[in-house]
């Protein structure tokens, strides 16, 4: 080891050239101990102290070391890598840093400057922080988080960062910040999906909508949302007349389709065909036509259920998201945008589950529409209080775990 060699070479020589051991008790301060670090392929070579005054989290393996040949005495890490090691080196070790060692020496002397604190790029910061939490270096920790709390972080960045390292301040104001302006959200919806995954992404759509009353949407900016969002998939369905949904609907045995065809036929402009009459059955075909004359005076729905109820009703009932995920299997455009129109329309939000049966970027789509067809604005503790019900055992997590990395 280089350790052992450099001390060798200190070794005296009386003038009749007998090598003599050094003579002299070691200082307390400056008679440094040595060790070497090998993350990822690089080897460090730095003084121990700080390493030991900083943190105990390698207390057993500077136990370990004393009990191997100085030749092996090496701590081999992989939980860091060798860029963050060497952010936190810079700080630690800050004018060792510099290659203009001696000019900082004198300028220090010159101007009785100690400023000695390195300047490190925010990317560095971000090292140290992440070293430092693994690493339990506690007041290093505290100190980068200082730092970076005012650094011109993106907010997606903040929360990645947040959750890795467990800051619950950045969680939860990231969070809040990204919900409660309109633009933000919006602007940022691809990047937070793929940092934060889809489900997060999902949830911060659901704050965002749930505080907002459903008597305030407007359907005809939802049907248009709609219509604009979904225009790939629904080019891959078909269209299907309102009879032949209706004789689909009892095929695959769905009321909500049947009754819903029911209704388009009740209020459509012309009368039913002989041929369609003969497709629904001819009971059938007579009660539609008795619902387009009760419509006026009972009302378009209640006309039909008066008059096709004892149909439809016989048929198993199902929810929007369950006909949603078949109509998508059976490819038929009008079931699948009616089930979307459905939800978005809906007084509750959709719920997680919900939202993995349709499928995550779907459930988003529908939110982001639920809220922007809201005329209302909620302030800020709306948007709180709705956060901490959907990220509170997220936020109690990492609040937990933050306790534990607090400066001592």
């Amino acid at each position: 080891m280089e350790l052992l060699r450099e001390h060798e070479d200190t070794v005296q020589k009386n003038h009749e050239g007998i090598v003599e051991e050094p003579v002299g008790s070691m200082d307390p301060e400056y008679y440094m101990e040595m060790v070497v670090f090998k993350i990822e392929d690089v080897l460090f070579r730095v003084p121990a102290h700080l390493f030991k005054s900083c943190t105990n989290f390698f207390d057993p393996f500077f136990e370990e070391l004393n009990n191997m040949p100085e030749d092996q005495r090496v701590i081999k890490r992989d939980d860091v890598d060798k860029e963050d090691f060497r952010a936190l080196l810079k700080l630690l070790y800050p004018m060792y840093a510099s290659k203009r060692f001696l000019h900082t020496l004198m300028l220090i002397y010159r101007f009785r400057s100690f400023a000695l604190s390195p300047t490190l790029l925010d990317d560095e910061w971000i090292s140290v922080l992440r070293v430092s939490t693994t690493w339990l270096m506690l007041d290093i920790r505290h100190i980068a988080i200082e730092h970076l709390t005012s650094a011109p972080l993106s907010l997606v960045d903040r929360i990645v960062l947040a959750r890795e390292c467990n800051i619950i301040s950045w969680l939860r104001s990231a969070y809040l910040a990204l919900v409660e302006v309109d633009s933000e959200l919006s602007r940022h919806d691809s990047v937070v999906t793929e940092m934060i995954g889809l489900e997060s992404s999902f949830k911060l759509h659901r704050v965002r909508e749930s505080v907002l009353p459903s008597r305030q949407r407007n359907s005809r900016i939802i049907d248009r949302e709609i219509e604009k969002e979904f225009k790939a998939e629904f080019e891959a369905l078909s269209d299907k007349t309102a009879v032949e949904r209706a004789v689909l609907a009892q095929k695959y045995g769905v009321s909500e389709w049947r009754k819903n065809a029911f209704i388009a036929m009740a209020c459509r402009e012309q009368i039913l065909s002989v041929d369609e009459a003969q497709t629904l059955g001819l009971e059938t075909a007579i009660r539609l036509c008795g619902a387009r004359e009760l419509r006026y005076t009972l009302g378009l729905e209640s006309a039909v259920k008066q008059e096709l109820g004892w149909d439809f009703g016989a048929l198993k009932s199902y929810t929007a998201v369950e006909r949603v995920v078949m109509a998508r299997e059976y490819g038929v455009r009008n079931w699948v945008q009616g089930g979307l129109s459905e939800l978005a329309e809906r007084e509750e939000s959709l719920s997680i589950p919900e939202a993995r049966d349709l499928g995550l970027r779907t459930a988003i789509a529908l939110c982001r529409m639920r809220h922007y067809s809201s005329q209302l604005s909620p302030g800020e503790a709306a948007y709180g209080q709705a956060l901490e019900l959907e990220f509170g055992e997220e936020l109690e997590q990492v609040e937990a775990a933050g306790r534990e990395l607090l400066p001592r």
